[in-house]
């Protein structure tokens, strides 16, 4: 291995990088810290998912614009555009669809996506600042202490710079300070946050480094420790975040004093980089207009540095990327003000199980982070079912785009041929059963598609779709049919795993009694074959994907309570069962599973879905809701868990 740096720094990394996005405003970011923002956002997801509240199960769809900012929505473009051409399988696991920066698409497998950020711990100051020769370049920010950076994109450079070590190194890992000046250029409108320390003037940021210094001396002293990166090996629980400095160029006396700060500085964890040449630079990196490094001392920094195209952002990229990370960081299950839930209105009880009428609250799924629980009422549209592909008739087409996508054409599967295109257009149209125009289609599967290139872009798509479907003879369904301006799946071509969960839930809410009610969500949650679309992190999927979850856990709920309320306790235990592994966090599920183990006299299969419920949320660094922790006491209660007994399940 390489060994450490004199400064007590990690050695770099060789590892094969995602490659550099483009951004449209000519701002170019590395491929990891695009994957770190997604993968940040699709964890904030799942935190939010797991405030999940029950609502009656019922038909219908959200199909309102992507919950994502022009920057995030190219970020996750930028990582579901790489296979266009690849020709992947659709009959397969989805694999193919999976990439290194494709987390938009979490689903429920939070494991895949865990808070595993031991390394940005350890080493958050290692980044990716560049490419030189389609290779990245990487640099341990400490060794740009004291540098200045010279040339008209400096801004970008360091807001580049700031919002990748934010992003690496997650919470507690890493702090930027600032004068509040300097800030509102950088960063405008972001505000404090425990990432980003504001102060008043240069001069008040040079007193808190002089503090910094004087703190971390002593805590590095009193450990035994050389530098930084070791106490950091050495305290994992307890991580010295690595400061970076952004400042302004100081001059005249203030020059001096900022020199004498940044001497000796890396090995503290402190970086402090200039925003132009200065006397109190001991180093200094000169670009051109395009980034390009065309000049740096000392001569270690122009060996790392030399020709380098440096990475930069935007004032109002930064801030919106930033500000995703931030929302999804800052979820806490103790945002929901369990309170408002009365134990005393949680409505009738059915066996230990309590009926839908005290669990009407819902969390929007796609709302904003420590947002609250709001009303059930929903405003998403109905959803116009083609009837014909629901009579059970057998069709040229059998389509499943619940779980990972698959074909059946002609009775034969799709495993070859089909370009992404072609997949993600007929999706989206079966999301649609009423029908869209071309353009329509564009605008959501493609929307920086020039005005003058949205037809071909159709045609080119529906092209493929055609061809890939294509029979032995020749012959190739009609999949969409068009009628006026719109397109819309052929009824009588196509059946759909989607069409079916969507007509068994409207079967459940037009059922005249429990068993037929029982029969339709039966069938409900037997189609229901897993996250929409699995596997594919396109921005326009992700609202339709959760309301789905959604509702097909209300359907696994709502069941669970008919099979109880039939006498059949073991048969509900194990709908429940399906639950939390169809949603790992959300707690209604667990809950609702502990108070029905109580009811049976089965203290150790409460206690362990109690277990895995702490374990599972500990994933995603997350503590369980006071009301499912009072649940769970008061189920144990007594010493005698054994004993069934009412209890309001949001109590």
């Amino acid at each position: 291995g390489t060994a450490p740096r004199q400064n007590g720094t990690a050695p770099h990394q060789a590892a094969r990088s995602p490659d550099p996005v483009h951004l449209p405003s000519g701002s170019v970011v590395a491929g990891s810290f695009a994957a770190g923002v997604l993968s940040a956002v699709a964890l904030g997801r799942l935190r939010r998912r797991h405030a999940y509240r029950y609502h009656p199960p019922e038909p219908g769809r959200d199909l309102s614009a992507p919950p994502l900012r022009p920057t995030l929505r190219h970020l996750a473009g930028a990582a579901g555009d790489h296979d266009e051409d690849a020709g992947p399988s659709l009959a397969g696991t989805g694999e193919a669809e999976a990439t290194d920066i494709d987390a938009t698409s979490a689903g429920t497998a939070g494991t895949d996506l865990a808070l595993d950020d031991a390394e940005g711990r350890r080493h958050p100051g290692l980044l990716e600042v560049g490419t030189r020769g389609g290779q990245a370049v990487s640099i341990e920010v400490t060794e740009l202490s004291g540098v200045a950076i010279s040339c008209p994109v400096a801004d970008d450079i360091a807001r580049a710079l700031l919002a990748g070590l934010i992003v690496r190194a997650g919470p507690g890992a890493a702090e930027v300070l600032c004068a509040t000046e300097a800030a509102e250029r950088l960063l405008p409108g972001i505000g404090s946050h425990p990432s980003i320390r504001l102060a008043e003037t240069p001069l008040e940021a040079a007193r808190v480094i002089e503090a910094e210094r004087i703190a971390r001396t002593r805590r590095l002293d009193a450990a035994g420790a050389r530098d930084a990166t070791s106490f950091r090996a050495d305290h994992p629980e307890n991580p010295l975040p690595l400061l970076l400095v952004v400042a302004d160029a100081p001059s005249g006396e203030s020059a001096g004093r900022w020199a004498a700060l940044c001497a000796g500085a890396a090995r503290l964890g402190i970086a402090a980089v200039f925003l132009g040449d200065t006397p109190a630079a001991s180093g200094r990196v000169v670009t051109d207009a395009a980034r390009t490094v065309t000049s740096a001392d000392p001569l270690a920094l122009a060996a790392l540095l030399g020709d380098a195209e440096l990475f930069g952002l935007r004032s109002d990229e930064a801030v919106e990327l930033l500000g995703s990370v931030f929302d999804a960081n800052s979820f806490e299950a103790g945002s929901l003000d369990a309170s408002r839930f009365d134990p005393d209105s949680a409505g009738e009880q059915v066996g230990g199980v309590a009926s839908p009428g005290g669990l009407l609250t819902v969390l929007d799924p796609l709302g904003g982070a420590n947002q609250p629980p709001v009303s059930s009422a929903r405003t998403e549209e109905p959803l116009p079912g083609p009837a014909a592909s629901t009579d059970g008739v057998a069709r040229p087409l059998r389509v499943e785009i619940l779980g990972p996508p698959r074909i059946t054409a002609l009775g034969e599967p799709v495993t070859t041929g089909l370009r992404r295109r072609a997949k993600l257009l007929l999706a989206w149209y079966l999301c649609r059963p009423e029908g869209a125009s071309a353009e329509q289609a564009v605008d959501a599967l493609w929307p920086d598609t020039p005005p003058e290139a949205v037809l071909r872009q159709f045609w080119r798509a529906l092209g493929d779709l055609r061809a890939a479907l294509r029979g032995p003879e020749g012959e190739a369904p009609e999949v969409l049919e068009k009628t006026g301006e719109r397109y819309r799946p052929a009824p009588g071509e196509i059946t759909c795993d989607l069409w079916e969960f969507q007509a068994a839930l409207g079967a459940a809410v037009r059922a005249e009694g429990d068993e037929a009610a029982r029969q339709a969500l039966c069938r409900a949650v037997e189609v229901y074959g897993g996250e929409l679309l699995d596997g594919m992190g396109d921005a326009w999927v992700e609202p339709v994907r959760q309301d789905l979850h959604r509702r097909a856990l209300d359907a696994h709920l709502r069941l669970a309570e008919l099979k109880e309320a039939a006498g059949r306790p073991d048969a509900a235990i194990a709908t429940l069962e399906r639950a939390v592994e169809l949603d790992r966090y959300a707690e209604e599920p667990y809950r609702r599973l502990m108070t029905l183990h109580s009811a049976r006299g089965r203290p150790d299969a409460l206690s362990s879905t109690w277990r895995l419920l702490k374990r599972r949320l500990a994933e995603l660094d997350l503590d369980a809701e006071p009301a499912t922790e009072r649940l769970y006491h008061t189920l144990t209660a007594s010493g005698d868990a054994s004993t069934p007994r009412p209890v309001p399940l949001s109590s």
